[in-house]
């Protein structure tokens, strides 16, 4: 994965914050995938900014924000 590259949905797709978990709605596919909080703000608040700076904003293991990214693109 190419931490340079900025992380996009599509316009279809709309993230709803819960308030134990979030969702994101795919309103073409008539699909839903349950997230996480957490990575509701990095989608919602950090969407300017690509995932190297989002590693390096909140200090955390690459591993971890890699992880989430993967889960959503597949």
């Amino acid at each position: 994965m190419d931490l340079n590259k900025f992380f996009r949905l599509y316009a279809n797709c709309i993230v709803v914050k819960g308030y134990r978990r979030s969702i994101i709605l795919d309103l073409q596919e008539e699909r839903f995938l349950y997230i996480p909080n957490q990575l509701y703000f990095l989608i919602v608040e950090e969407d300017k900014k690509t995932l190297n700076d989002i590693i390096n904003i909140y200090n955390t293991s690459s591993e971890y924000i890699i992880e989430y990214y993967r889960y959503i693109e597949n």
